[in-house]
Formats: structure tokens, sequence, C-alpha cells
């Protein structure tokens, strides 16, 4: 294997690939990243096995067919340290070579026939949808996932796929979050996707994609790479049930003077508590120490008599920070049980602090 690419174009895409390498074993042919050149261009892949990551390269100057494969740590940090320009790269006597001008390297290789085999296309479910709308819809959810949550099903988020639209869904337990995204997806199915594969795939979203899957794997391709997560095991709560509840009364919040509010208070706890009457809002902390926050802002409310809600500021700051609009609704019934805020296709549903 011997080929000629530039700098920029290797350090573009062995970095982002070594997010998909095995680090817990550096020992392992998956601590590397996988090399493959012939007439239709450069092929590099990298999987821990869970999620995995290919690319197709076309500006690159083949001398001369192969596959190798190299440590994906330590080939990054030889080429961050090279001058920018053409590096070559060549196989020989199970060693990898990089030269740039009188700079050589040597690393050893594993053999590339060990490194795994990616999942294929074949026989999985497939719909097409913008990569940009899949991004933001994610982003819309992501913050309620919980990486360490003893519910496995809460790591990650659920694509409840149905033939007229698709619901994203995610839970830590203390709140709900559901954005409903009208696509035509043609089939009912619903997968978890982990939330480590949905950090790594919102970086790859640039261009329209293809999204196949099966009950076990998720597949994502376009023009130049191939992702694949395997999926989360589990079976969702009813969200449906939970996020249609039926609530007494409803006002209409303006977003920036609610996140004024608290932003003032939380410094002295993340548990805050909103007093809501037809003309104050007033917002309030109090710490361990006793240490008290207060401020208030005046408004123009709808609303019967006085409501109050506890809860920690990160939960509703969080919703705020992935709305658009300048208003929202605020959804309750009585004192001390769920609220649900809502802003167009978003609903969260957030259990207050019982303290």
């Amino acid at each position: 294997m011997k080929f000629t690419i530039k700098k920029q174009v290797l350090e573009k895409y062995i970095s982002n690939l070594n997010s998909f390498t095995e680090k817990k074993d550096q020992s392992a042919v998956n601590s590397h990243i996988y090399f493959k050149i012939d007439e239709q261009g450069l092929v590099l892949k990298a999987t821990d096995n869970e999620i995995g990551l290919k690319y197709l390269v076309t500006d690159v100057e083949l001398k001369e067919s192969g596959e190798a494969t190299a440590h994906g740590k330590n080939l990054l940090d030889i080429i961050k340290n090279l001058k920018d320009g053409e590096i070559t790269l060549s196989s020989e006597n199970d060693n990898l070579h990089v030269k740039q001008n009188r700079s050589q390297f040597k690393i050893a290789m594993q053999r590339a026939s060990d490194f795994p085999f990616f999942p294929k296309l074949e026989n999985k479910d497939k719909f097409d949808i913008n990569a940009g709308i899949l991004s933001q819809s994610l982003k819309k959810v992501e913050y309620c996932i919980d990486r360490n949550n003893p519910k496995y099903e809460f790591t990650g988020a659920l694509l409840d796929i149905k033939e007229n639209g698709m619901n994203i869904v995610a839970s830590d337990g203390r709140r709900l979050a559901v954005y409903e995204l009208n696509i035509s997806a043609g089939k009912n199915i619903k997968i978890i996707i982990p939330k480590r594969a949905i950090t790594e795939i919102q970086k790859l979203l640039t261009q329209n994609i293809e999204i196949f899957y099966d009950e076990t794997i998720l597949i994502a391709s376009a023009e130049n790479f191939v992702f694949f997560t395997k999926l989360i095991n589990g079976t969702y709560a009813d969200y449906e049930r939970l996020i249609n509840s039926n609530f007494a009364n409803k006002i209409t919040l303006n977003r920036n003077e609610i996140i004024d509010g608290i932003k003032t208070v939380k410094l002295l706890s993340e548990d805050i508590k909103i007093s809501f009457s037809k003309e104050i809002i007033n917002f309030s902390t109090q710490n361990q120490l006793g240490e008290i926050a207060q401020t208030e802002t005046e408004t123009n409310l709808e609303i019967a008599g006085n409501y109050d809600i506890k809860v920690k500021s990160k939960n509703i700051l969080d919703f705020l920070g992935a709305i658009e609009s300048d208003s929202f609704e605020f959804n309750y019934n009585d004192a001390g049980m769920p609220i649900m805020l809502k802003s167009e296709n978003l609903r969260i549903m957030i259990v207050q602090v019982s303290k």
C-alpha cells in the first residue's frame, strides 16, 4: 500500500475517526484505524464495536493498492506535528511508514484482515431525512438523556418512527421531552440510540443522509461516509400517556423574562421557587446556609389566583435554550404536581422538587 495525501485532509479524517477507536485495550486491533486504497479512493475505518465510522476519500494520489492499520492516537500525534503539505504513507514488513520531506516515521501495524467487519445495509428498513433537520431535532431533547441512569433505556433517545411522522423522546426520570417531527417514514418501529452515538453523529450531519435500521443497528449513509451504532435493547416507558396528560391550567410566558429571573437567583442554589400571580412573577432560592436570593418581574398573566412551582433551574433553562420562539406555554395542575412546558413541536414534562 502506498499513497500521497495532503496533511490537512488526512488530519481532519484521522482526528474524527479517533473518537471511534477502542480506548480501554490499546493492544486491540480496533484501537487502530484501518486503511484501504485502490482505484476507487482511500477507505478509512474506525470502530470500538459499539459505534463505527467509515470514510471514502477521493482527494488522494494512489501509488500502490493495498490495506494497512495504524494506532489511531499515535498516528494522529505524528500528523499533527508535520507541516502543511503532502504526506506519503506506505506499508512494508508489518509497519506503516509516514514520510514528509526529511521527516520519517515507522509505526507498527496489526493484520488488516483482523479488523472488525462493518454491518451491511442489506435487509434493513430505510428512510431518508435532511441531516440538518435530524441534527436540530436531536438537540431539542438531548439534554434530557442521562448516561448514568440505571434504567438503561434512559441512556439514549427514543426514535418512535410512525407511518406519518416521528417522535424523538428523551428522559432522565425527572423530566420527559418529546419533539414531534413531521416526516413520512412509512413504517412503525421504535429504536433507542445511545447518547454517545447522538453526540458523534451530530458532528457528521452536514448533508442529506439515508438511515438504515433494524432492531439492533442503525446506519447513517451519505456520499462520503457511513456511520453505525448499536442500539439500546430495552422497552421505553409509555411516554405518550404521560406527555398527553390533561392539564387544567395554561398560561403563556415570555422566554427571556423567565431566563433572566432564573439566572439571577440560581447562583445560590440549583433548587428555585417561582411564584406566579396576575401582575408579578417572583423568583427565589435559599441555600443550606440560609442565604436568600430573590427577584421579580412585572407581568400581565391570565391566571386565577397564585401558583408556585419548585424545580431544578437547569430543567427549565435547558428547555428554554432549545426553543427559538419568544414565548412558551406553561401547563399545570395542583400544587406540587408535574408541570409541562410547550413550544411549537417540543413538549417537556418536569417533576417538581419535593423540598
